[in-house]
Formats: structure tokens, sequence, C-alpha cells
């Protein structure tokens, strides 16, 4: 590898924060890392490349005694043996969050985590707070943009709302954002963290940090949830619940409200389906602490037509109603995307579309779901796999999405939900890809 030991030494300081002698490597060279090697190149930081598959240069065990700290692209799991050596070692392993929060410890951090519905919301929040100075050109983390990216052009806005993975947070130990929100918490991402409890720490660990200048916000309805927020001693503690008015902001008469007022009707929402309004509260509740004006936020909130391929409406009239939930890549995600319609339409016949490539086979959720839906299809190089997960007594089952559209009959009052529950991988790059191709197939169901 080039500049294998190119290693500098300078006395350079970010916003208070001493990097003298400190030596990094980045373990990995995914998007978030080059972002990272950006970031050091600009300001001439020490750092050396690591890759597991790097076959030249020296080993590993060789270049443990010049490092300080190791930067893990999130994408890496937990336990490599690279990473086995390094906590033997003691060498510090952190996320690119924790790294961030270590150099530029005065910035406003809002993180918003959970296991779904992350992304809608951390849109959402933006958008509230993208019109206040402090938050401009801040949306970072797990939604696709790497967080040293948005230091690159010499950051003046201190405000940053960061969608955080379970991966990011494992590696993250100091962080102290100002708002921590935890959407839903349902058993996710086992074949990283091996064990539901270890999964659950990691998304929950970052409360102990919080203290009375701080805000936690949380789902008031999920028992998970509450049950570790309980353990927590958090001076703001604010809830949103879609069915109980005790919580901070919560629906009453087909509207939402927050401490006891009227923010806007359900009528008023483009799109009114359960998970996106849980997303809607929380941006709510995080514009009410920053004083976002009410119009603003009732603006935001008219506005959204949701994003591409998230539960996404594609079609409706009074007949026929067709969702793409391509980005639904795991059962839990799929899971509420079930509980969904079937609270939102319960006269209708439900067809649900799972495939691709299985990697998670937590599908228990699901069953307790499934028997609310007429028909499920199964496509994709894990049918046959989920064929005998899923539990239901009208599964169709064909090798390719094409197959699945053209073998599904319009029925009255019919309700289409592509969830896949699947990676994309063994037959599309991308959830994005995907999701295009089942909005082309599903054309000939369309009214033009």
């Amino acid at each position: 590898m080039d500049n294998y030991f190119n290693l500098y030494y300078f006395c350079l300081y970010i916003r208070g924060e001493s990097i003298l002698n400190k030596r990094y490597l980045l373990y990995g060279y995914g998007i978030t890392n080059q972002a990272v090697k950006k970031f050091f190149d600009l300001h001439h930081i020490a750092y050396i490349i690591y890759l597991d598959e790097e076959k030249d240069g020296l080993p590993f065990e060789k270049i443990f005694w010049q490092i300080d700290y190791i930067i893990k692209c999130p994408g890496i799991k937990f336990d490599t043996p690279f990473l086995k050596r390094c906590y033997e070692l003691n060498i510090k392993v952190i996320s690119d969050l924790e790294l961030l929060y270590l150099l530029y410890k005065e910035y406003e951090y809002i993180i918003i985590t959970g296991s779904n519905g992350k992304t809608t919301t951390s849109y959402l929040t933006y958008q509230m707070l993208d019109s206040s100075n402090l938050f401009q050109h801040g949306l970072g983390g797990n939604i696709g943009v790497p967080l040293f990216s948005l230091l690159l052009d010499q950051r003046v806005h201190r405000g940053i709302v960061i969608e955080a993975s379970s991966f990011m947070l494992h590696n993250t130990y100091e962080c102290k954002p100002k708002i921590y929100v935890l959407t839903n918490l349902i058993p996710h991402h086992l074949d990283y963290h091996k064990n539901v409890e270890d999964y659950y720490f990691d998304k929950t660990k970052i409360i102990g940090n919080l203290d009375k200048s701080d805000y936690l916000i949380y789902n008031y309805d999920d028992e998970i949830v509450s049950s570790y927020v309980s353990k927590f001693h958090v001076p703001f503690k604010i809830s949103f619940s879609y069915h109980h008015h005790l919580a901070t902001c919560y629906i009453k008469e087909q509207s939402i409200y927050y401490q006891g007022n009227q923010i806007l009707t359900l009528e008023e929402i483009n799109n009114p389906q359960i998970p996106v309004i849980y997303d809607m509260m929380v941006a709510i509740i995080i514009a009410k602490i920053y004083h976002i004006p009410h119009q603003q936020i009732q603006k935001v909130l008219q506005d959204f037509k949701g994003l591409d391929y998230r539960f996404q409406t594609i079609y409706e009239d009074s007949h026929l109603v067709i969702i793409n939930d391509s980005k639904a890549t795991s059962p839990e995600a799929s899971f509420y995307a079930l509980k969904s319609i079937h609270e939102n339409y319960p006269s209708f016949y439900k067809t649900v579309i799972l495939g691709g490539k299985m990697v998670d086979d937590n599908y228990d959720h699901i069953n307790d779901q499934i028997n609310q839906i007429d028909e499920v299809y199964l496509y994709g190089s894990s049918r046959f796999i989920l064929l005998n997960k899923i539990h239901h007594n009208k599964v169709f089952y064909f090798d390719t999405l094409e197959e699945v559209v053209d073998q599904i009959a319009i029925q009255p009052n019919h309700l289409i939900l592509f969830s896949p529950s699947c990676v994309s991988y063994d037959q599309f790059s991308s959830y994005i890809q995907r999701g295009k191709k089942f909005n082309e197939l599903i054309g000939k169901f369309i009214k033009k």
C-alpha cells in the first residue's frame, strides 16, 4: 500500500481539541472512511488505511504499535480477527460518529435511531430545522451522507441531524447529543449483534451520557423502548404516542396534538400512514424544542409526500391501493408495514410481496401480522427459505418479481404491498433499482 508509513506529526487543533501525536487507522474504505480520509488530508492528520483483503504490505500485527485510534467502517462486522486483536491490545476502536464528537464537542447533535423509521424521521426533522442557521447543510449519517463530508467545506453551522444505525453506535462511547431519539425497538441485525440484548444495548447506551441540558425523545407505545427508557434518569424525557394522551405528542380526534395544542389534522397530511405519523410526531417535538414557527411546522408536514420506496403510496383510488416499500430490507421493516395496512385498510383485500436475498431470518413478528393478509407472494433466491418461515395458508412463490406481478389478479377493494423483508442483491443492485422495477411492473394495474 502506498505511503504505508507516511505518518505526520503536527501540533494541530480543531475547535479546541488537540490531536497532537494522534495516529489513526482507517479500517475499511467505504464511503464513511473515504470522507474521513478527505478530512484528514485537509488537516494533515496522520493515518493508515487497512483492508482485511490487503495482501501486500506489512501484516497487521506489525502496525498496532503505531496506532492510537481505529476508525471502523460501520458495515464491517464486530468480530473480525483484526478487531479481536485490537481489543486484546486495548486499542481504541471508534465509529466516525464518535470521532466527530471527540473533535467537535461544542457542536449540537440530534441523533435519531431505532429499528425502523430513522430515515424519514431524520429527513422531516431536518426539513423543520433547515430554516435555522444552526442546522443548515447539516443532515448526515446512515441516511447516505457521510458525517465527515459535512465538514469538508469549512463548516460554520454547528448543528447536525444524524441518522444513526446500530453499527455506528456500537463503537460510540463518549458521544453526547443535545437530543437523542429512540423511534422503536425490535430484534434486528442479529447476524451482527449475535443476540438481541447486545443490539438493544447499542441502541440505548448513549442515553446514559445525557445530562440535565439534554433531551430524550421516545416512543411511548413501544413496550421495549419504554422499559429501557425507565432505567435512565434523564430530566427531559419527551414521549410520543398514537394511542395514549399521556404522551407529550399524541393523536386525538384525527389530529396531531403537542402539549394539548392541535398541530394539524390527519386529513391535511398527504401520506397519513401510521409509521409516517410516528415520524412526524418526532419532528414536531424537535421543532418545538427549537421554537420553529407553527406555520413552518405545518408547511413541512403538509408538503411531505414520503421518501421514495419507503412505504410510498404510488397509486390510490377508491378500489386500489399500491404501496412500494422496497426499502424494507429486513423482516422488522416489513412488520411495521404490515401493521400499518391492517390498521389503515381494514376492509381491503390484501396482497403482500416478499422476497430477495434473506439476511435476517427472524420472521416471528411478521407471522404475528400475516394472518391479516389475504395472500402472500414470494420471489427471489430466498423464496424457498421464506416459504418455510411464513405461516400462511395462501402462499405463492416464483423466481422473479416480474412473474409475481404477472400472476396477481386484482380484486375489488384491493391493496398490494411490496415490502420485500430481504436485501435486493440477488437480482437487483440496490433497493432503489428494485423499487423502480416494481413501479414499472405495476403500471398495468394503474388507470391512465
